[in-house]
């Protein structure tokens, strides 16, 4: 997936999606290279992606749905800071317990609340806890083809 520059020649909304409050809206993008893909936009507008200016973007190709997804590339480089970026992370709330549960735990032998010998007993009890009563449910296993 490398990036790939080229001025956009059309922007057409195709469809929209609502969740939890918060509106998509899908467009139809070609350029002015021919090359043309689906992109999703807070905007309804289709900003960023604006006809006549030229875009630094990414392409894949999902072959299930035999289109091509758009992502605008994400610009001025790393910005330290936080945020979506689309893909590859998926929230494993079993290991936040874990570590969060384990931090505390720690920090509790450094205040000498307990003894150091305490830390993994103390840190299983506050994970018991926190799955308990975070209602944590455990991730679906992968699919299989």
């Amino acid at each position: 997936m490398s990036e790939q520059k080229a001025k956009v020649a059309a922007v057409t909304k195709i469809d929209s999606f609502t969740k939890d409050g918060n509106t998509l809206y899908k467009h139809n993008i070609v350029f002015d290279t021919g090359v043309s893909g689906i992109a999703w936009s807070k905007n309804e507008d289709g900003s960023p992606w604006k006809v006549g200016e030229e875009a630094t973007f990414t392409m894949e190709l999902d072959a299930a749905k035999g289109i091509n997804k758009l992502k605008m590339a994400q610009k001025g480089g790393w910005s330290g800071g936080g945020g979506y970026r689309g893909g590859g992370y998926k929230k494993n709330e079993f290991l936040d317990c874990a570590a969060y549960a384990l931090s505390y735990a720690k920090d509790m032998a450094i205040d000498k609340v307990i003894p150091k010998e305490e830390v993994l007993p103390t840190a299983e009890a506050w994970y018991d806890w926190l799955v308990a009563k975070g209602k944590v449910v455990a991730p679906a296993p992968p699919a299989t083809t």
